[in-house]
């Protein structure tokens, strides 16, 4: 459900920016790579974004580019359908990242991409879509191709298949939680560790402070509602 509704909520973001010119922040740089929309990603890195940080709208879960990347399945089938020539969006914003110096071991990507994708995933492909797969231009059967694609150029950029989830809660989650994806970041520490901030993860933290104050004033006046309606 928090992918439908962050979905939703990019392409409205999409709609409202139009033909704008693409604009810069940590959180588009989020934006960017979880549609990985290749040129958008590469305006950032080329202006000096840190390819191993951005903010995104779940807290410690989006604030590493390549942690976006990996959790995400698009594939090449818009090319397919459109008889362009076939271009992998998350190979080349892989590569736009690796070549700007992300840090292919930050966290347990391999890990991550197979835990994400694992047998189950598959399984429920077989078991649903079976017939699909032999298709010409099938969906499914680029998601499958796209799961180890990426993984390939994960290995092949030295991650290693070996690191487990448990040492970055001490090395990353825990600095995160403390400290934020910034000094500017908005959400306090309960927040963070809650994922329960609700605001704009791009707003200044004077900005979330006036937030904070308005959800509170409009939960004390229903909480009052509901008061005088039983007494």
């Amino acid at each position: 459900m928090r992918k439908v509704i962050i979905t939703i909520s990019l392409l409205l973001l999409t709609f409202i920016l139009g033909a704008q010119e693409m604009p810069l922040s940590s959180y588009y740089f989020y934006v960017a790579v979880y549609r990985e929309d290749v040129k958008w990603v590469q305006k950032h890195l080329e202006a000096g974004y840190n390819p191993n940080k951005c903010r995104g709208e779940a807290g410690w879960y989006d604030s590493k580019p390549l942690k976006v990347l990996v959790e995400q399945l698009i594939g090449a089938y818009k090319s397919y359908i459109e008889g362009s020539v076939v271009i992998y969006p998350s190979i080349e914003v892989f590569k736009l990242l690796t070549k700007y110096g992300v840090n292919v071991n930050q966290l347990p990507y391999v890990w991550d991409r197979i835990h994400k994708y694992d047998n189950a995933y598959l399984n429920r492909i077989l078991k649903y879509d079976k017939d699909k797969l032999t298709a010409e231009n099938t969906n499914k059967k680029d998601e499958i191709q796209d799961i180890n694609r990426l993984l390939e150029a994960l290995l092949d950029a030295g991650a290693d298949p070996n690191t487990e989830p448990i040492g970055h809660f001490f090395q990353d989650m825990l600095p995160y939680y403390k400290w934020g994806n910034s000094p500017e970041d908005p959400t306090t520490v309960w927040e963070r560790m809650t994922g329960s901030y609700q605001g704009d993860v791009s707003a200044t933290k004077a900005e979330a402070a006036q937030f904070r104050m308005q959800r509170n004033a409009e939960e004390k006046n229903k909480a009052m509602e509901r008061y005088y309606e039983h007494h």
